[in-house]
């Protein structure tokens, strides 16, 4: 009986024994696994300007302790560390992509960047890269438009989209009548600023082209936006002088057009008796003689100015000036009240329009256009001045019309013209022969 206990005790002991050796082979062969760690990237720098830069990052893992910080480190030495520059932008709590706008660069230096991450004490750093600021340069700016313009001032719009990476200097517009307008010639300040701007344009000419554009200066230098040109308006009326023989003539404004108010008087030479459809030829009515000075004292050029052949006319007008189109004419007309269909019919046309061209019935002959209540309504004040007539080379129908040249050709002897007749209150419009003596009005080009 003793002894089957002491088998029994021992083989309880052996299965003991075999029961812990099965436990700690068991979890003695269980792998460990090691300690989750933080990890970030650093993965690009753009929209690099002058001064500043977008860094993105991105956290890997955030570690088994998470992050406490995170962010971008940067210096001008390589391999930056939290020691150095950094943008700190708070705890993580989750893997992904980041990104921040870094400022307070310096121009034209090549910095080094990471990214980073902080899990308490620990710091972590993604791969170092590299960047380099812009450069300064001269400012860019644009100009936008030219309005409110009147005869002597005009405003354009403006604006610096970029000050080139230092301070501005100054802003403004400037303008020239000739192009390519700079700094040196007239212009506005309108501070030193970035953004949209306004210059006021003043002193300026009436009638008058003028180029404009902006302008940006800073410590690099100066520069421009694109040329606009504009024409100021004309008043209503003024008078200017022929710089070749100091004649003044009033002008008076018809619509768009600015016509001279009287006939040419431009005389460089006159002749008597000659006609021609090629020659330029100047007459002054009932003048016979060749003599410039005593033709200029007479009567008949103080009151009608000059008759010129088509050669002559198409050529005397001072410069800025022009011989009027056969179109121009009817444009005139027009303006008056005539209607389309009417302007381009040949012979007498326009209820009144002629009355209205009129001026000084004391001058006419008495007549259907000097009883038209209309009679001198205009500025335009057309005088009977007569004609040289080539067919007898003599002057006729002074007090009873007067004639007037176009530039445009009908055929090879023969251009468009318009007349006012004493009897009629329209205005005719045909063609007639070039060796003509008949006045001149002029038109602003």
């Amino acid at each position: 009986m003793g002894y089957n206990k002491k088998i029994l005790t021992a083989q309880y002991v052996i299965k003991a024994v075999i029961f812990f050796f099965l436990i700690i082979l068991l979890f003695g062969c269980k792998k460990i696994e090691p300690k989750r760690i933080v990890k970030v990237e650093t993965i690009s720098i753009t929209d690099i300007g002058y001064t500043s830069c977008t860094a993105q990052g991105s956290i890997i893992d955030i570690g088994e302790d998470g992050i406490t910080q995170h962010g971008f480190c940067w210096s001008t030495s390589q391999n930056p560390t939290l020691a150095d520059n950094k943008k700190e932008l708070g705890p993580r709590n989750s893997t992904g992509v980041y990104s921040d706008i870094l400022t307070g660069l310096s121009p034209n230096t090549t910095y080094y960047i990471k990214a980073f991450a902080r899990s308490h004490d620990e710091e972590f750093y993604g791969d170092q890269e590299s960047f380099v600021t812009l450069a300064p340069r001269e400012p860019t700016v644009i100009t936008t438009a030219v309005h409110n313009i009147t005869e002597n001032s005009a405003q354009c719009g403006a604006e610096v989209i970029d000050d080139g990476g230092v301070k501005l200097i100054m802003r403004g517009v400037c303008w020239s009548t000739i192009t390519g307008p700079t700094i040196a010639d007239s212009h506005t300040e309108n501070g030193d600023e970035i953004g949209l701007f306004v210059g006021d344009l003043t002193g300026l000419d009436p009638g008058t082209t003028y180029y404009v554009r902006a302008y940006a200066t800073n410590s690099i230098g100066t520069s421009y936006g694109e040329e606009l040109s504009f024409d100021t308006e004309w008043p209503q009326s003024g008078t200017f002088n022929d710089p070749r023989d100091g004649n003044e003539y009033p002008w008076i404004k018809m619509g768009e057009q600015i016509w001279m108010g009287v006939n040419l008087a431009y005389l460089p030479e006159v002749s008597s008796g000659t006609t021609s459809t090629t020659i330029p030829i100047y007459y002054v009515y009932d003048y016979n003689g060749t003599n410039v000075a005593e033709a200029k004292a007479s009567d008949n050029y103080k009151t009608y100015g000059v008759l010129y052949n088509w050669p002559a006319a198409i050529e005397a007008c001072p410069d800025g000036w022009h011989l009027p189109s056969d179109d121009e004419w009817k444009h005139l007309e027009m303006f008056l009240g005539m209607s389309q269909e009417d302007a381009d019919n040949t012979g007498f046309r326009g209820t009144d329009i002629g009355s209205q061209m009129s001026r000084y019935s004391f001058l006419w002959d008495d007549g259907a256009l000097e009883n038209d209540p209309a009679f001198g309504s205009s500025e335009f004040v057309a005088l009977p001045g007569g004609y040289l007539s080539y067919v007898y080379a003599q002057f006729r129908t002074i007090g009873s019309d007067g004639n007037w040249w176009s530039m445009t050709d009908f055929d090879t002897n023969n251009a468009w013209r318009r007349s006012i007749n004493y009897d009629n209150s329209g205005v005719q419009r045909d063609y007639t022969y070039k060796a003509n003596g008949f006045s001149v009005r002029c038109v602003r080009d």
